[in-house]
């Protein structure tokens, strides 16, 4: 824990300690949010048992929901890396692309507009628009995009829809932004 938080936020030693739990949560959070994408991201996995749920009694453990049936941050990592419908983007084996998985574990066609591209941590954008097809129970590449010309430690790549949960793609720690 203490390196995840090194690696990501700050450094550790002399942290008060409502401090150091806020970022062991968000570290936690990370390690799921990615883990879990990572594993619907792998083309011949259709799944993954999620271990873990709930405390059984008062503790600090790596489940997502508290023994008084609180959600901890992790959950909402956790929420949006099983959202039925969604986007997971990751760089192409040359790094000169972003590849943008569709998963679709509903019933139901879709057809989503989407927004992608990169912003700017000042608020200025570089986008297009576009709209891909997702097949109900399928998941695959449905679009790739150029990796655009920027310092990508002032700003985040992302693909957005108002039907799925916003996807971006981390290129650094958040400590290097």
């Amino acid at each position: 824990v203490p390196e995840g938080i090194r690696k990501h936020y700050i450094d550790p030693e002399g942290l008060p300690l409502a401090d150091y739990l806020r970022y062991a949560r968000l570290v936690q959070g990370l390690m799921y949010g990615y883990s879990l994408e990572a594993i619907r991201y792998y083309p011949k996995n259709d799944g993954s048992l999620f271990w873990m749920y709930n405390d059984t009694w008062g503790e600090v453990g790596w489940t997502i929901i508290d023994y008084y049936l609180d959600r901890k941050p992790s959950y909402y990592y956790v929420k949006r890396a099983f959202a039925p419908v969604k986007f997971i983007l990751r760089r192409s084996g040359d790094g000169k692309r972003i590849n943008v998985m569709g998963v679709n574990n509903t019933p139901e066609g879709k057809s989503v507009p989407i927004e992608y591209g990169y912003v700017s941590f000042e608020g200025k954008y570089d986008t297009e628009k576009t709209t891909v097809q997702l097949p109900a129970f399928t998941k695959g590449i449905v679009f790739t995009f150029d990796m655009p010309q920027v310092d990508v430690t002032e700003g985040i790549l992302f693909v957005r829809s108002n039907e799925t949960p916003l996807a971006t793609l981390r290129t650094n720690p958040f400590r290097a932004y």
